[in-house]
């Protein structure tokens, strides 16, 4: 028998040749690695864990990019510290990222140390000056909520006599910006003629406002006008519809209203004559 001869040495200088040149050639080259966050994106990680309630993530994200002089950021992580939402509540704390927010013209941060300042606290002596002043920063930045809250500062004597017209133009600014509770206020203040010429009517016109965005204490105070009959007809019935819509928005005085005797048997007929 005769044995075949293989060509084995071609075979080998075949296969050889592809690894020679993979051997030879140069090693690709790494996927360069990806550029850290900005502080921006940094921001918008941690408000989307704060909307998400994942707070040490927020407080994470948003304490880098405090620290990177992201104002936005700053005023986030003192919100955190304000209200103790994934930390321990602390005034002094929220200051400490507040007032660089602050020092950046934003208003959220100068707001909230406005507020710090009006209440006091661990850490924080209460001043009413110095929160009219944070106050008067911000609502110059368009928080109508500071110019609602100086409003009330200059209503109440806080910073000296007391100044209805001045507490006023304050609330007129924020019920301008669509600021329900200062609306409620406007009213309040037409209601006791403090400020203005006492008129029941516009007193009324105004909580109706501030009622169709769902502010509870003007539903009140439209229920307590009809109950009395001052600036509308006096209808018990439908001062305990405005009630019960007071009480459902959260205005705790209306269902303590509604527990009158009173009111229960209005709110019988209310039930029998109103859809």
């Amino acid at each position: 028998m005769t044995c075949r001869r293989f060509p084995v040495l071609p075979l080998l200088f075949t296969l050889a040749a592809p690894l020679a040149g993979c051997a030879g050639a140069p090693p690709q080259a790494a996927n360069p690695p990806s550029p850290p966050p900005t502080a921006q994106q940094l921001t918008a990680q941690g408000l989307a864990a704060v909307q998400a309630h994942y707070w040490r993530v927020a407080h994470a994200a948003l304490e880098q990019a405090a620290k990177a002089g992201d104002a936005t950021a700053g005023a986030a992580l003192g919100r955190l510290y304000f209200d103790g939402d994934g930390v321990i509540r602390d005034f002094a704390d929220a200051e400490t990222w507040l007032r660089p927010a602050a020092a950046k013209g934003n208003a959220e941060a100068a707001y909230l140390l406005g507020e710090i300042a009006a209440q006091g606290g661990t850490g924080v002596v209460q001043d009413p000056k110095q929160a009219a002043a944070w106050f008067t920063q911000a609502a110059a930045a368009g928080d109508a909520r500071a110019a609602y809250r100086l409003g009330q500062l200059l209503l109440d004597g806080e910073l000296g006599p007391e100044e209805p017209q001045a507490a006023m133009r304050r609330f007129r600014q924020a019920a301008a910006a669509g600021y329900a509770p200062a609306m409620t206020a406007i009213g309040s203040l037409y209601d006791q003629g403090r400020g203005v010429p006492q008129d029941e009517r516009q007193a009324l016109a105004w909580w109706h406002r501030a009622a169709a965005q769902g502010d509870g204490e003007a539903m009140r105070l439209i229920g307590q006008a009809y109950d009395e009959g001052r600036g509308a007809p006096h209808d018990p019935a439908r001062a305990h519809a405005w009630f019960e819509k007071a009480a459902a928005a959260g205005d705790a005085r209306a269902a303590q209203l509604l527990q009158m005797p009173t009111l229960a048997t209005s709110g019988d007929r209310a039930s029998a004559t109103m859809p």
